[in-house]
Protein backbone atom coordinates (compact mmCIF):
# COMPACT_ATOMS: atom_id res chain seq x y z
CA UNK A 1 0.00 0.00 0.00
CA UNK A 2 1.10 3.44 -0.86
CA UNK A 3 1.67 5.65 1.94
CA UNK A 4 -1.91 7.83 3.11
CA UNK A 5 -1.72 11.12 2.02
CA UNK A 6 -3.96 14.07 3.32
CA UNK A 7 -4.15 15.52 0.16
CA UNK A 8 -2.52 15.40 -3.80
CA UNK A 9 -2.98 18.32 -5.75
CA UNK A 10 -1.73 20.73 -8.82
CA UNK A 11 -0.63 16.86 -10.42
CA UNK A 12 -1.07 15.91 -13.95
CA UNK A 13 -2.24 12.40 -14.76
CA UNK A 14 -3.22 10.79 -18.31
CA UNK A 15 -4.87 7.38 -19.48
CA UNK A 16 -3.23 4.95 -22.02
CA UNK A 17 -5.75 2.06 -21.92
CA UNK A 18 -5.48 -0.44 -19.23
CA UNK A 19 -3.44 2.25 -16.70
CA UNK A 20 -3.94 5.56 -15.72
CA UNK A 21 -0.38 7.26 -14.84
CA UNK A 22 -0.14 10.54 -12.38
CA UNK A 23 3.13 12.91 -12.47
CA UNK A 24 4.33 16.32 -10.69
CA UNK A 25 1.99 17.91 -8.56
CA UNK A 26 2.11 18.19 -4.39
CA UNK A 27 1.54 15.86 -1.60
CA UNK A 28 0.77 16.93 1.85
CA UNK A 29 1.29 13.99 4.33
CA UNK A 30 1.34 16.26 7.33
CA UNK A 31 -0.40 19.17 8.67
CA UNK A 32 0.73 22.34 7.01
CA UNK A 33 3.21 20.25 4.89
CA UNK A 34 3.48 20.34 1.09
CA UNK A 35 6.06 18.28 -0.66
CA UNK A 36 7.02 18.65 -4.46
CA UNK A 37 5.93 14.96 -5.76
CA UNK A 38 8.82 14.13 -8.26
CA UNK A 39 7.52 9.83 -8.72
CA UNK A 40 5.37 8.98 -11.37
CA UNK A 41 2.29 6.73 -10.06
CA UNK A 42 0.06 4.40 -11.69
CA UNK A 43 -3.23 3.17 -11.47
CA UNK A 44 -4.36 -0.46 -12.99
CA UNK A 45 -7.59 -0.75 -14.45
CA UNK A 46 -7.30 -3.99 -15.58
CA UNK A 47 -8.43 -5.67 -11.85
CA UNK A 48 -11.11 -4.61 -9.64
CA UNK A 49 -10.37 -2.82 -6.95
CA UNK A 50 -11.42 0.04 -4.14
CA UNK A 51 -9.90 3.29 -2.70
CA UNK A 52 -9.01 1.51 0.41
CA UNK A 53 -7.05 -1.41 -1.36
CA UNK A 54 -5.71 -0.13 -4.49
CA UNK A 55 -1.81 -0.38 -4.46
CA UNK A 56 -0.26 2.68 -6.80
CA UNK A 57 2.66 1.47 -8.81
CA UNK A 58 5.41 3.82 -8.46
CA UNK A 59 8.41 5.07 -10.78
CA UNK A 60 11.01 8.01 -9.36
CA UNK A 61 12.07 10.42 -11.87
CA UNK A 62 15.41 10.72 -12.71
CA UNK A 63 16.92 14.15 -10.83
CA UNK A 64 17.14 15.75 -14.11
CA UNK A 65 13.49 15.29 -14.68
CA UNK A 66 12.15 17.76 -12.71
CA UNK A 67 8.44 17.17 -12.33
CA UNK A 68 6.33 20.64 -11.96
CA UNK A 69 2.73 21.86 -11.11
CA UNK A 70 0.50 22.25 -14.15
CA UNK A 71 2.04 19.80 -16.46
CA UNK A 72 0.81 18.81 -20.05
CA UNK A 73 0.85 14.92 -20.44
CA UNK A 74 0.46 13.64 -23.95
CA UNK A 75 0.11 9.89 -24.80
CA UNK A 76 0.87 8.67 -28.22
CA UNK A 77 -0.03 5.09 -28.44
CA UNK A 78 1.53 4.33 -31.33
CA UNK A 79 5.22 5.34 -30.20
CA UNK A 80 4.24 3.84 -26.50
CA UNK A 81 4.93 6.57 -25.35
CA UNK A 82 3.59 9.55 -22.20
CA UNK A 83 5.05 12.60 -23.13
CA UNK A 84 5.11 15.50 -20.41
CA UNK A 85 5.77 19.21 -20.87
CA UNK A 86 5.64 22.58 -19.19
CA UNK A 87 4.71 23.25 -15.49
CA UNK A 88 5.47 25.51 -12.98
CA UNK A 89 7.95 25.26 -9.87
CA UNK A 90 6.51 23.81 -6.94
CA UNK A 91 4.71 26.00 -4.58
CA UNK A 92 6.43 24.51 -1.58
CA UNK A 93 9.43 25.60 -3.23
CA UNK A 94 8.47 28.76 -4.70
CA UNK A 95 11.66 30.48 -6.18
CA UNK A 96 13.03 33.77 -6.49
CA UNK A 97 16.29 33.12 -8.82
CA UNK A 98 14.98 32.64 -12.18
CA UNK A 99 18.23 30.56 -12.40
CA UNK A 100 17.26 27.31 -11.13
CA UNK A 101 14.03 27.29 -13.11
CA UNK A 102 14.85 24.52 -15.02
CA UNK A 103 15.09 25.45 -19.33
CA UNK A 104 12.52 24.53 -21.46
CA UNK A 105 12.48 20.45 -22.39
CA UNK A 106 10.33 17.78 -23.32
CA UNK A 107 10.36 14.46 -21.30
CA UNK A 108 8.97 11.17 -22.64
CA UNK A 109 7.86 8.37 -20.09
CA UNK A 110 8.08 4.83 -21.86
CA UNK A 111 5.49 2.81 -20.58
CA UNK A 112 6.52 -0.74 -19.77
CA UNK A 113 2.80 -2.05 -19.68
CA UNK A 114 3.48 -2.73 -16.18
CA UNK A 115 2.61 0.41 -14.77
CA UNK A 116 6.17 1.46 -14.47
CA UNK A 117 8.30 2.88 -17.65
CA UNK A 118 11.84 4.84 -17.95
CA UNK A 119 11.84 8.88 -18.58
CA UNK A 120 14.22 10.35 -20.83
CA UNK A 121 14.61 14.07 -22.52
CA UNK A 122 13.05 14.46 -25.83
CA UNK A 123 13.83 17.85 -26.85
CA UNK A 124 16.15 20.48 -24.22
CA UNK A 125 19.60 21.04 -23.56
CA UNK A 126 20.71 17.62 -23.46
CA UNK A 127 18.74 16.12 -26.48
CA UNK A 128 17.48 17.63 -29.59
CA UNK A 129 17.03 21.14 -29.42
CA UNK A 130 14.15 22.68 -28.12
CA UNK A 131 12.35 25.98 -30.40
CA UNK A 132 13.65 29.26 -29.56
CA UNK A 133 10.50 31.18 -30.02
CA UNK A 134 8.53 28.36 -27.30
CA UNK A 135 8.61 29.22 -23.46
CA UNK A 136 7.47 26.81 -21.32
CA UNK A 137 3.80 27.81 -19.79
CA UNK A 138 1.82 25.71 -16.84
CA UNK A 139 -2.32 25.72 -16.58
CA UNK A 140 -2.63 24.70 -20.09
CA UNK A 141 -5.41 22.53 -21.49
CA UNK A 142 -4.37 19.72 -23.00
CA UNK A 143 -5.63 16.79 -25.67
CA UNK A 144 -4.56 14.28 -27.95
CA UNK A 145 -5.78 12.58 -30.91
CA UNK A 146 -3.72 9.91 -32.95
CA UNK A 147 -1.23 12.12 -34.04
CA UNK A 148 -0.68 15.24 -32.07
CA UNK A 149 -0.48 16.34 -28.67
CA UNK A 150 -2.90 19.78 -28.33
CA UNK A 151 -1.91 22.56 -25.09
CA UNK A 152 -4.17 25.73 -25.37
CA UNK A 153 -3.13 28.50 -23.32
CA UNK A 154 -1.76 28.52 -19.71
CA UNK A 155 0.67 31.32 -18.13
CA UNK A 156 4.30 32.01 -17.81
CA UNK A 157 5.86 33.21 -14.84
CA UNK A 158 9.00 33.15 -12.62
CA UNK A 159 8.43 29.48 -11.86
CA UNK A 160 7.85 27.94 -15.52
CA UNK A 161 10.78 29.83 -17.73
CA UNK A 162 14.16 31.53 -17.05
CA UNK A 163 12.94 33.85 -19.73
CA UNK A 164 10.71 35.46 -17.32
CA UNK A 165 12.93 37.39 -14.71
CA UNK A 166 10.78 39.19 -12.33
CA UNK A 167 8.58 37.20 -9.60
CA UNK A 168 6.21 39.81 -10.18
CA UNK A 169 5.10 39.40 -13.97
CA UNK A 170 2.66 36.65 -14.82
CA UNK A 171 1.57 36.45 -18.69
CA UNK A 172 -0.94 34.31 -20.18
CA UNK A 173 0.25 32.48 -23.62
CA UNK A 174 -1.60 32.99 -26.62
CA UNK A 175 -1.68 30.53 -29.19
CA UNK A 176 -1.95 26.75 -29.61
CA UNK A 177 0.70 24.65 -29.32
CA UNK A 178 0.82 21.29 -31.17
CA UNK A 179 3.22 18.58 -30.69
CA UNK A 180 3.65 15.75 -33.17
CA UNK A 181 4.16 12.00 -32.29
CA UNK A 182 5.58 11.43 -35.83
CA UNK A 183 8.68 13.64 -36.07
CA UNK A 184 8.55 15.24 -32.56
CA UNK A 185 8.44 18.57 -33.50
CA UNK A 186 6.74 21.43 -31.07
CA UNK A 187 5.20 24.66 -32.97
CA UNK A 188 2.81 27.23 -32.16
CA UNK A 189 0.03 28.42 -34.23
CA UNK A 190 -2.25 31.35 -33.49
CA UNK A 191 -5.68 30.93 -31.63
CA UNK A 192 -7.16 33.53 -33.53
CA UNK A 193 -11.23 33.37 -33.41
CA UNK A 194 -10.98 31.42 -30.08
CA UNK A 195 -12.72 34.10 -27.55
CA UNK A 196 -10.83 37.63 -28.12
CA UNK A 197 -8.27 35.58 -29.22
CA UNK A 198 -6.94 34.70 -26.22
CA UNK A 199 -6.26 31.27 -24.42
CA UNK A 200 -7.05 30.66 -20.98
CA UNK A 201 -5.20 29.05 -17.83
CA UNK A 202 -6.85 26.56 -15.91
CA UNK A 203 -9.73 25.60 -18.75
CA UNK A 204 -10.24 22.08 -20.31
CA UNK A 205 -9.69 21.17 -23.76
CA UNK A 206 -11.52 17.55 -24.63
CA UNK A 207 -11.04 15.60 -28.28
CA UNK A 208 -14.17 14.64 -29.55
CA UNK A 209 -13.14 11.62 -32.22
CA UNK A 210 -16.60 10.98 -33.89
CA UNK A 211 -17.11 14.50 -35.24
CA UNK A 212 -15.69 16.43 -38.15
CA UNK A 213 -13.13 14.89 -40.78
CA UNK A 214 -10.55 14.17 -38.27
CA UNK A 215 -12.15 14.91 -35.15
CA UNK A 216 -12.73 18.63 -33.18
CA UNK A 217 -11.35 19.90 -29.94
CA UNK A 218 -13.85 21.53 -26.91
CA UNK A 219 -12.60 23.76 -25.17
CA UNK A 220 -13.99 25.77 -22.22
CA UNK A 221 -13.97 27.45 -18.55
CA UNK A 222 -10.75 28.57 -17.09
CA UNK A 223 -9.57 32.36 -16.99
CA UNK A 224 -7.28 34.94 -18.04
CA UNK A 225 -3.99 35.37 -15.62
CA UNK A 226 -4.51 38.55 -13.53
CA UNK A 227 -8.13 39.30 -14.95
CA UNK A 228 -10.41 37.05 -13.45
CA UNK A 229 -12.49 37.06 -16.57
CA UNK A 230 -13.81 34.25 -18.05
CA UNK A 231 -13.28 34.02 -22.19
CA UNK A 232 -16.70 31.62 -22.63
CA UNK A 233 -17.99 30.35 -19.46
CA UNK A 234 -20.10 27.27 -20.69
CA UNK A 235 -23.00 29.00 -22.16
CA UNK A 236 -20.81 29.15 -25.37
CA UNK A 237 -19.02 26.38 -26.15
CA UNK A 238 -15.53 27.09 -28.21
CA UNK A 239 -14.93 24.13 -30.99
CA UNK A 240 -11.57 24.16 -32.85
CA UNK A 241 -11.43 22.16 -36.50
CA UNK A 242 -8.36 20.03 -36.71
CA UNK A 243 -8.25 19.72 -40.01
CA UNK A 244 -9.04 23.45 -41.25
CA UNK A 245 -7.24 24.93 -38.09
CA UNK A 246 -10.56 27.17 -37.57
CA UNK A 247 -12.20 27.88 -34.31
CA UNK A 248 -16.34 28.20 -33.68
CA UNK A 249 -18.27 28.48 -31.36
CA UNK A 250 -21.67 27.28 -30.65
CA UNK A 251 -24.53 28.42 -27.75
CA UNK A 252 -25.62 25.73 -25.39
CA UNK A 253 -28.62 25.51 -23.63
CA UNK A 254 -29.94 23.78 -20.15
CA UNK A 255 -28.58 23.97 -16.70
CA UNK A 256 -25.28 25.95 -17.24
CA UNK A 257 -22.61 25.09 -14.96
CA UNK A 258 -21.29 28.70 -13.31
CA UNK A 259 -18.10 30.00 -14.72
CA UNK A 260 -14.92 28.51 -12.80
CA UNK A 261 -10.99 27.01 -13.57
CA UNK A 262 -9.20 24.19 -12.12
CA UNK A 263 -12.28 22.05 -12.72
CA UNK A 264 -12.01 18.15 -14.30
CA UNK A 265 -13.60 17.16 -17.59
CA UNK A 266 -13.53 14.00 -19.20
CA UNK A 267 -15.74 12.94 -22.71
CA UNK A 268 -17.04 9.39 -23.90
CA UNK A 269 -18.87 7.89 -26.45
CA UNK A 270 -22.23 6.20 -26.42
CA UNK A 271 -21.93 2.20 -26.98
CA UNK A 272 -24.19 3.18 -30.21
CA UNK A 273 -21.85 6.16 -31.39
CA UNK A 274 -25.10 8.36 -31.37
CA UNK A 275 -24.08 11.16 -28.81
CA UNK A 276 -20.89 11.68 -27.17
CA UNK A 277 -21.55 13.49 -23.36
CA UNK A 278 -18.31 15.59 -21.48
CA UNK A 279 -18.55 15.22 -17.99
CA UNK A 280 -17.27 18.14 -15.76
CA UNK A 281 -16.43 18.57 -11.95
CA UNK A 282 -15.53 20.92 -9.48
CA UNK A 283 -13.17 23.88 -9.73
CA UNK A 284 -12.80 27.22 -8.30
CA UNK A 285 -15.70 29.36 -9.14
CA UNK A 286 -14.62 33.02 -9.47
CA UNK A 287 -14.38 34.79 -5.88
CA UNK A 288 -14.97 31.30 -4.39
CA UNK A 289 -11.97 31.25 -2.21
CA UNK A 290 -12.67 30.61 0.95
CA UNK A 291 -16.45 30.89 0.08
CA UNK A 292 -18.55 27.65 0.89
CA UNK A 293 -20.12 26.59 -2.35
CA UNK A 294 -21.54 23.27 -3.12
CA UNK A 295 -21.40 23.90 -6.98
CA UNK A 296 -17.54 22.88 -6.59
CA UNK A 297 -18.72 19.28 -5.70
CA UNK A 298 -21.24 19.03 -8.85
CA UNK A 299 -20.98 17.09 -11.68
CA UNK A 300 -22.81 18.54 -15.40
CA UNK A 301 -22.98 16.76 -18.12
CA UNK A 302 -22.56 18.12 -21.50
CA UNK A 303 -24.13 16.07 -24.43
CA UNK A 304 -23.46 16.51 -27.97
CA UNK A 305 -24.99 17.28 -30.43
CA UNK A 306 -27.72 18.84 -28.74
CA UNK A 307 -25.18 21.04 -26.77
CA UNK A 308 -27.06 21.00 -23.46
CA UNK A 309 -26.28 20.78 -19.90
CA UNK A 310 -27.65 18.87 -17.29
CA UNK A 311 -26.94 18.55 -13.48
CA UNK A 312 -26.11 15.40 -11.46
CA UNK A 313 -29.05 15.38 -8.50
CA UNK A 314 -26.74 14.41 -5.54
CA UNK A 315 -25.65 15.84 -2.32
CA UNK A 316 -22.67 17.69 -1.86
CA UNK A 317 -20.17 16.90 0.52
CA UNK A 318 -16.46 17.86 -0.37
CA UNK A 319 -15.82 20.72 -2.77
CA UNK A 320 -12.97 19.94 -4.63
CA UNK A 321 -10.56 21.79 -7.49
CA UNK A 322 -6.90 21.05 -8.58
CA UNK A 323 -7.86 17.87 -9.12
CA UNK A 324 -7.91 15.61 -12.34
CA UNK A 325 -10.04 12.71 -13.68
CA UNK A 326 -11.02 10.49 -16.54
CA UNK A 327 -13.61 7.98 -18.23
CA UNK A 328 -12.77 4.68 -18.49
CA UNK A 329 -15.18 2.86 -21.75
CA UNK A 330 -17.19 1.40 -18.83
CA UNK A 331 -19.03 4.72 -17.76
CA UNK A 332 -16.51 5.22 -14.83
CA UNK A 333 -15.08 7.94 -14.15
CA UNK A 334 -11.91 8.23 -12.18
CA UNK A 335 -11.33 11.40 -10.02
CA UNK A 336 -7.45 11.70 -8.13
CA UNK A 337 -6.48 14.62 -5.62
CA UNK A 338 -7.47 18.26 -5.34
CA UNK A 339 -8.36 20.78 -2.30
CA UNK A 340 -10.93 22.38 -1.38
CA UNK A 341 -11.22 25.47 -2.38
CA UNK A 342 -13.68 26.61 0.63
CA UNK A 343 -11.05 25.86 2.75
CA UNK A 344 -8.46 28.40 0.78
CA UNK A 345 -7.61 32.03 2.53
CA UNK A 346 -9.34 34.07 0.80
CA UNK A 347 -6.89 36.39 -1.76
CA UNK A 348 -4.53 33.43 -1.29
CA UNK A 349 -4.08 30.36 -3.48
CA UNK A 350 -5.84 27.29 -3.47
CA UNK A 351 -2.90 25.81 -1.90
CA UNK A 352 -3.44 27.53 1.46
CA UNK A 353 -6.11 24.87 1.78
CA UNK A 354 -4.09 22.09 2.31
CA UNK A 355 -4.56 23.05 6.40
CA UNK A 356 -8.33 21.88 6.07
CA UNK A 357 -9.79 19.11 6.44
CA UNK A 358 -8.14 15.82 5.38
CA UNK A 359 -9.51 14.26 2.21
CA UNK A 360 -12.52 12.55 2.75
CA UNK A 361 -11.28 9.72 -0.15
CA UNK A 362 -8.68 7.11 0.60
CA UNK A 363 -5.46 7.84 -1.28
CA UNK A 364 -7.35 10.59 -2.65
CA UNK A 365 -9.29 8.73 -5.10
CA UNK A 366 -12.64 8.29 -6.14
CA UNK A 367 -14.92 6.82 -8.46
CA UNK A 368 -17.98 8.31 -10.25
CA UNK A 369 -20.77 6.06 -12.23
CA UNK A 370 -21.61 8.07 -15.02
CA UNK A 371 -24.62 6.12 -16.40
CA UNK A 372 -26.35 6.60 -12.86
CA UNK A 373 -25.16 9.73 -11.66
CA UNK A 374 -23.89 8.50 -8.32
CA UNK A 375 -20.58 8.29 -6.22
CA UNK A 376 -18.82 5.29 -5.19
CA UNK A 377 -15.92 3.68 -3.77
CA UNK A 378 -14.93 0.99 -5.45
CA UNK A 379 -13.77 0.07 -9.75
CA UNK A 380 -14.68 -2.59 -11.40
CA UNK A 381 -13.14 -3.87 -14.38
CA UNK A 382 -16.03 -6.25 -15.44
CA UNK A 383 -19.04 -2.78 -15.92
CA UNK A 384 -20.87 -2.99 -18.91
CA UNK A 385 -19.94 -0.54 -21.64
CA UNK A 386 -21.28 2.88 -21.19
CA UNK A 387 -24.70 3.93 -22.08
CA UNK A 388 -25.92 7.45 -21.27
CA UNK A 389 -27.72 8.68 -17.64
CA UNK A 390 -31.50 7.96 -18.27
CA UNK A 391 -32.08 12.29 -18.09
CA UNK A 392 -29.42 12.32 -21.58
CA UNK A 393 -31.67 9.61 -23.24
CA UNK A 394 -35.06 11.48 -22.23
CA UNK A 395 -33.75 14.63 -23.39
CA UNK A 396 -33.22 13.67 -27.02
CA UNK A 397 -36.83 11.38 -27.05
CA UNK A 398 -38.80 14.73 -26.75
CA UNK A 399 -36.68 15.56 -29.57
CA UNK A 400 -34.32 19.66 -29.27
CA UNK A 401 -34.60 22.56 -30.59
CA UNK A 402 -31.10 23.76 -30.29
CA UNK A 403 -29.83 25.59 -33.51
CA UNK A 404 -26.39 26.07 -34.93
CA UNK A 405 -24.34 29.15 -34.44
CA UNK A 406 -23.35 29.06 -37.45
CA UNK A 407 -22.85 26.81 -40.98
CA UNK A 408 -19.34 26.30 -39.99
CA UNK A 409 -20.86 24.22 -36.76
CA UNK A 410 -23.51 22.76 -38.66
CA UNK A 411 -21.16 21.55 -41.16
CA UNK A 412 -18.49 19.76 -38.24
CA UNK A 413 -21.40 17.95 -36.92
CA UNK A 414 -23.45 16.69 -39.95
CA UNK A 415 -20.19 14.45 -40.93
CA UNK A 416 -18.93 11.73 -38.82
CA UNK A 417 -14.65 11.37 -38.37
CA UNK A 418 -12.97 9.86 -41.36
CA UNK A 419 -16.70 8.82 -43.05
CA UNK A 420 -18.08 10.01 -46.39
CA UNK A 421 -21.59 9.98 -44.40
CA UNK A 422 -23.49 12.25 -42.82
CA UNK A 423 -25.76 12.33 -40.11
CA UNK A 424 -29.58 14.11 -40.62
CA UNK A 425 -30.07 17.50 -40.67
CA UNK A 426 -33.42 19.28 -41.46
CA UNK A 427 -34.47 22.59 -41.90
CA UNK A 428 -35.78 24.50 -38.34
CA UNK A 429 -39.07 24.99 -38.07
CA UNK A 430 -38.59 28.83 -36.27
CA UNK A 431 -37.79 31.98 -38.04
CA UNK A 432 -34.21 31.76 -38.08
CA UNK A 433 -32.63 30.06 -41.23
CA UNK A 434 -30.14 28.03 -38.55
CA UNK A 435 -30.91 23.92 -39.38
CA UNK A 436 -31.91 22.19 -36.45
CA UNK A 437 -29.68 18.48 -35.86
CA UNK A 438 -33.41 15.44 -35.97
CA UNK A 439 -32.18 12.98 -33.04
CA UNK A 440 -32.53 9.30 -35.01
CA UNK A 441 -34.79 8.17 -32.64
CA UNK A 442 -37.30 10.90 -34.05
CA UNK A 443 -37.26 9.88 -37.83
CA UNK A 444 -37.35 6.67 -39.78
CA UNK A 445 -37.50 7.75 -43.13
CA UNK A 446 -34.53 10.57 -43.47
CA UNK A 447 -31.33 10.39 -44.68
CA UNK A 448 -29.82 9.32 -41.78
CA UNK A 449 -26.24 7.39 -41.34
CA UNK A 450 -26.08 4.23 -42.57
CA UNK A 451 -23.34 2.42 -40.44
CA UNK A 452 -21.55 -1.19 -41.67
CA UNK A 453 -24.46 -3.20 -39.87
CA UNK A 454 -27.24 -1.28 -41.86
CA UNK A 455 -25.21 -1.26 -45.16
CA UNK A 456 -24.30 -4.87 -45.36
CA UNK A 457 -28.04 -5.67 -44.65
CA UNK A 458 -29.76 -3.51 -47.52
CA UNK A 459 -26.66 -5.50 -49.59
CA UNK A 460 -28.03 -9.24 -48.47
CA UNK A 461 -31.75 -8.00 -48.76
CA UNK A 462 -31.16 -7.16 -52.28
CA UNK A 463 -28.98 -10.47 -53.59
CA UNK A 464 -31.82 -12.66 -51.58
CA UNK A 465 -34.81 -10.41 -53.61
CA UNK A 466 -33.14 -10.31 -56.99
CA UNK A 467 -32.21 -14.22 -56.60
CA UNK A 468 -35.97 -15.41 -55.31
CA UNK A 469 -37.28 -13.26 -58.41
CA UNK A 470 -34.60 -15.06 -60.50
CA UNK A 471 -35.60 -18.82 -59.37
CA UNK A 472 -38.91 -18.24 -59.38
CA UNK A 473 -38.63 -17.45 -63.48
CA UNK A 474 -37.01 -20.51 -63.70
CA UNK A 475 -40.02 -22.85 -62.08
CA UNK A 476 -42.49 -21.10 -63.82
CA UNK A 477 -40.41 -21.38 -67.50
CA UNK A 478 -39.85 -24.69 -66.73
CA UNK A 479 -43.42 -25.37 -66.25
CA UNK A 480 -44.66 -24.25 -69.87
CA UNK A 481 -46.37 -21.31 -68.48
CA UNK A 482 -43.76 -18.56 -70.13
CA UNK A 483 -43.71 -18.70 -74.31
CA UNK A 484 -39.95 -19.05 -75.40
CA UNK A 485 -40.49 -15.47 -77.67
CA UNK A 486 -41.63 -14.08 -74.38
CA UNK A 487 -39.34 -10.45 -73.99
CA UNK A 488 -38.31 -11.27 -70.19
CA UNK A 489 -39.47 -8.52 -67.67
CA UNK A 490 -37.05 -5.76 -66.63
CA UNK A 491 -36.10 -6.09 -62.81
CA UNK A 492 -37.36 -3.10 -60.62
CA UNK A 493 -34.73 -0.57 -59.38
CA UNK A 494 -33.77 -1.44 -55.77
CA UNK A 495 -32.34 0.90 -52.78
CA UNK A 496 -29.62 -0.94 -52.35
CA UNK A 497 -27.16 1.71 -50.95
CA UNK A 498 -27.14 5.10 -48.59
CA UNK A 499 -28.92 8.35 -50.36
CA UNK A 500 -27.30 10.90 -52.01
CA UNK A 501 -26.57 13.38 -49.92
CA UNK A 502 -26.46 17.34 -50.48
CA UNK A 503 -23.33 19.01 -50.00
CA UNK A 504 -22.62 21.90 -47.46
CA UNK A 505 -21.78 25.29 -48.02
CA UNK A 506 -18.02 25.91 -47.53
CA UNK A 507 -17.15 26.51 -43.63
CA UNK A 508 -16.32 29.69 -42.70
CA UNK A 509 -14.28 31.42 -39.74
CA UNK A 510 -17.21 33.30 -37.62
CA UNK A 511 -17.07 36.36 -36.66
CA UNK A 512 -14.33 37.49 -33.79
CA UNK A 513 -16.13 37.56 -30.42
CA UNK A 514 -17.16 41.00 -28.09
CA UNK A 515 -13.99 42.28 -26.03
CA UNK A 516 -14.48 41.52 -22.45
CA UNK A 517 -11.45 41.92 -21.06
CA UNK A 518 -11.39 44.06 -17.73
CA UNK A 519 -10.29 47.62 -17.69
CA UNK A 520 -7.05 48.08 -16.86
CA UNK A 521 -5.41 44.19 -18.07
CA UNK A 522 -3.21 44.02 -20.50
CA UNK A 523 -3.82 40.59 -22.28
CA UNK A 524 -0.22 39.19 -23.34
CA UNK A 525 -0.75 38.98 -27.64
CA UNK A 526 1.77 36.72 -30.27
CA UNK A 527 3.41 40.42 -30.79
CA UNK A 528 4.46 40.70 -26.99
CA UNK A 529 4.89 36.99 -26.45
CA UNK A 530 7.57 37.93 -29.29
CA UNK A 531 8.82 41.15 -27.91
CA UNK A 532 8.86 39.28 -24.44
CA UNK A 533 11.24 36.80 -25.66
CA UNK A 534 13.01 39.18 -27.77
CA UNK A 535 13.81 41.26 -24.47
CA UNK A 536 14.82 38.55 -22.20
CA UNK A 537 17.40 36.98 -24.49
CA UNK A 538 19.24 40.07 -24.97
CA UNK A 539 19.76 40.74 -21.65
CA UNK A 540 20.73 37.66 -21.47
CA UNK A 541 23.66 38.20 -24.01
CA UNK A 542 24.75 41.04 -22.41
Amino acid sequence: MTEAVRHRYFHSSVITGDWIYIDGGETSYNFGISTPTNITFAIDLSKNWTNSTLDLITTVRPSDALALNYQSLWWSKQNNIVYCFGGERSYANRVVDAIITPLESIWGFSVDGHGSGAWNEVLGPISSPFPPNIIRSAGAATATDDQIGYSLGGFASLGTTPEIQSASEAFNVPGMLSFSFANLSLTNSSNTGYANDQAPKSGSLLQVPMYGVDGILVAMGGLYPNSGVSPSGFNNISIYDTHTGNWYSQTASGDIPEPRQEFCAVGIQDDTDSTYEIFIHGGVLYGGLGQASSDSDQVYVLSLPAFHWLRANYTSTYPRAGHTCHATTTGQMILIGGLDPSQATPGASIASAINGTVDPWNQTIGVFDMPFLEWKKSYDADAEPYTPPVAVKQYYSQGYPSTWTSPGVRALFQQTANTTTSVSLAPTTTSSAVPVLIPSSQHKTSHAQLNSGKIAAIVVGCIVTVAFIVTFTILIRRRGHLRATTEATPLPDFACGPPELQELPTTSRIPELTDNRRSGVELFTMERYGEMLGSTRQVAET
